[in-house]
């Protein structure tokens, strides 16, 4: 069954991402405007997290993203109020253009076959 709390966002890396060593998530910030137009848009800073630290070392401050995962709520030892973060989806961290489209890598044409003359 899927997840109730899935996310989407799409954003900027506002940091380069800590990327983790161990088996805790790596984690990164993104900025992604939420409400309002003009001078009076509104900016959220999303925390992200994942176990894909592979895909995170390859990310850095000013790159553009979309991210799928779920919230993920935590609240602090001496806190009664939640923090929601982003766990992102295993392969839901994906740099996207301007227009929010998926930016491809880039992947050679394979070469023709040589044309034999007779």
């Amino acid at each position: 069954m899927a997840a109730d709390n899935t996310i989407t966002l799409f954003g900027n890396i506002v940091f380069d991402p800590e990327v983790s060593e161990t088996n805790r998530p790596s984690r990164f910030k993104v900025a992604s405007y939420c409400s309002g137009s003009g001078d009076n848009r509104k900016t959220a800073f999303i925390s992200v997290k994942s176990f894909d630290g592979d895909m995170v070392a390859t990310l850095s401050k000013g790159q553009r993203v979309g991210v799928t995962g779920r919230l993920d709520p935590w609240s602090r030892q001496d806190s009664k109020d939640q923090i929601m973060d982003v766990l992102a989806d295993d392969g839901g961290i994906v740099l996207v253009d301007r227009n929010n489209q998926p930016i491809e890598a880039a992947v050679p044409a394979p070469a023709e076959a040589p044309v034999e003359s007779f």
